[in-house]
């Protein structure tokens, strides 16, 4: 799977998410890199996990905080906010993959998913105006 590159659009077609592949963990999954609308993200990986706003002003990815076999999986939920070129951390699956599923009423919906080693999932709902932590993306 080298070099694989997956691109998605937005459902008003104006933005894209680009997945680059970037490794593998032994004996598991992919990591990407990403770049949005053409920019690459600086140091940070995704997993090929996520959801549009159906408005096309946001998306909901699962980014790797670690591609360490031994420490991982630890995933974060990241929120970018494509007009305004910010993005926001806003919840960590430690030993564990989330899932973001839908935007719906305001919210954002995701899954803590603990299979690996717990063999449970969450569901979670984080309300998009209580998040406070944005932050400006570093691009490459």
């Amino acid at each position: 799977m080298d070099n694989e590159t997956l691109k998605y659009l937005s459902p008003d077609n104006k933005h894209t998410v680009e997945f680059v592949s970037a490794g593998e963990i032994p004996f598991g999954p992919q990591y990407f890199k990403i770049k949005i609308d053409n920019q690459l993200v600086a140091n940070r990986n995704f997993g090929i996990s996520l959801v549009w706003h159906p408005d096309s002003t946001t998306v909901a990815l699962q980014e790797w905080l670690t591609t360490d076999k031994i420490l991982g999986p630890n995933t974060a939920l990241t929120i970018v906010h494509l007009e305004n070129k910010q993005c926001a951390k806003i919840s960590v699956a430690d030993r564990g993959f989330i899932r973001p599923i839908l935007f719906e009423n305001g919210k954002i919906i995701f899954h803590k998913d603990y299979s690996v080693f717990k063999a449970r999932i969450i569901e979670y709902e984080i309300l998009l105006d209580s998040i406070k932590n944005w932050e400006d993306i570093n691009y490459a």
